[in-house]
Parts: structure tokens; sequence; C-alpha cells
């Protein structure tokens, strides 16, 4: 049974997952299913209700001491947990844990597509064999963490037939969502967005699949705005299905 805990525990060698804040208040189908994929993986992660943002957004917007104030806490939190593995699903939190929080060796970070890719075997194999998608690499998990075969491994496994796009890999096209621009000028990030829902329809897929909440939001809503004929998934809500 997935756990949170709200009480400071002093054992050495707990599993937490972060689900990152887009995911645990505006995505909560995604959380769910996610919490849902680890208990499958047989890895018994635990949820710290003491933990806050990464500070990623704060750091964007130019706030670094508000930033270092959320990096101190959270540090003090996971030591006093006895944290040694964090599981992200957010590839912005993933990177922000990685490349600035400077933790100790001990602390193995993961996002969870790297967790899916390594016990592949216990998911369905085939449910979506008759299906074509394209997969949008997230800049956070792609370029910044070199996370790239893992995600299109796991759609392999589901059946899909991957259509590439014509920006892919480390040349990918951003969701427009990077750096804080959604919440600065709404209407250029749509415009990104939408550019990249409109390059994932000339490979002729019926899905566009991401595995990162921001990036899913901003595709999501650009294909609704210009009325595309794709769907457009967080890779968890097709994973789901593969239980």
């Amino acid at each position: 049974m997935f756990k949170i805990f709200s009480k400071l525990k002093k054992a050495l060698g707990n599993t937490i997952y972060y689900p990152g804040c887009l995911t645990n208040f505006v995505l909560e189908d995604v959380k769910r299913n996610y919490e849902r994929i680890l208990d499958h993986l047989g890895i018994p992660a635990i949820e710290i209700k003491e933990l806050k943002c990464c500070g990623s957004p704060v750091k964007n917007s130019g706030y670094f001491e508000d930033f270092d104030a959320l990096k101190d806490h959270n540090k003090k939190i996971l030591r006093d947990y006895g944290v040694s593995k964090i599981i992200f699903n957010c590839p912005a939190c993933y990177s922000t844990f990685k490349q600035e929080y400077d933790l100790p060796e001990f602390v193995d970070l993961y996002h969870i597509t790297e967790l899916i890719s390594q016990k592949i075997d216990i998911f369905k194999a085939g449910v979506f064999s008759e299906e074509t998608c394209c997969y949008h690499d997230p800049c956070h998990l792609g370029r910044y963490a070199g996370i790239y075969e893992e995600p299109r491994q796991i759609l392999k496994h589901l059946g899909f037939t991957l259509l590439e796009m014509k920006n892919s890999f480390e040349k990918s096209f951003c969701c427009g969502g990077g750096g804080s621009l959604r919440s600065y000028s709404l209407k250029i990030s749509r415009k990104i967005a939408e550019k990249r829902v409109e390059e994932s329809i000339k490979t002729g897929a019926k899905y566009l699949i991401t595995a990162c909440p921001m990036c899913y939001l901003q595709l999501k809503e650009a294909a609704e705005s210009i009325k595309a004929d794709i769907k457009v998934f967080e890779l968890s809500q097709v994973v789901i299905n593969a239980l």
C-alpha cells in the first residue's frame, strides 16, 4: 500500500516518490497512475508531505535566495527521513535535484521511466499493438538527463508503432512550457506547443505521448486549441493499461 508519512522517521534506506507540484496539485490522475505503477514494480516508496516545491520555477524567475531556502528545507527533510532513493515522474524536478541539490553520493535519483524499462517484462506486452504514436522528448529528460531510449522502449513494449517527428532526441522541439514561459507569456507558450502538435500530426500518428507533466499539459491544451486529430497522453496513462 502506498503511504504518506507525516512524522519524521530516522531509519536509513527509505525510498520516496516525489511527484512534483504540477502532478501533485493539477494532474491527480497522473499521480494515482504512478502510485499504482510503483506498486506494480514492487517498489515500497513513500511520500513525504513536508517536502516542498523543488524550486525550479522560483530559480527560473530569478528568486535565488528563495530557491536556496526551498532547497535547504528539502535537503533537511531528506536527511531526517534517511532517504537514499528518490523517484520522480517530473523531469524538471528530477533535473533540479540532480544538478542543484548536491546530495550525498548514497542518495540515488531515478526518473520513473528508468525503473519501468528495467522491469518492462512484468508489464503486459502489445496492449496497443494496432496503434501508432509519436514520443515527445521533454527538454529536462532528454537534453538535460540523456534519457531518450527508456520511454521509447516502454512504448514499443506496449505495442505502439513509433513514428519519429523531424525534431526528436537531442533536437527535440520544446513544448513551450519550459523556463516558466507559460507563466509569463501564455500566448507565445501556446504557439510553440501548437507547432509541436502540428509536427506530430505530419507523421500520421494517432497518439502523441510524453513523459513530462508540463509537456503533457501544454501539448494537450494546444491540440484542443487547434482541434487536432491526435490524442495526447502522459506516459502513465498508457502504461496503466499494461498492469
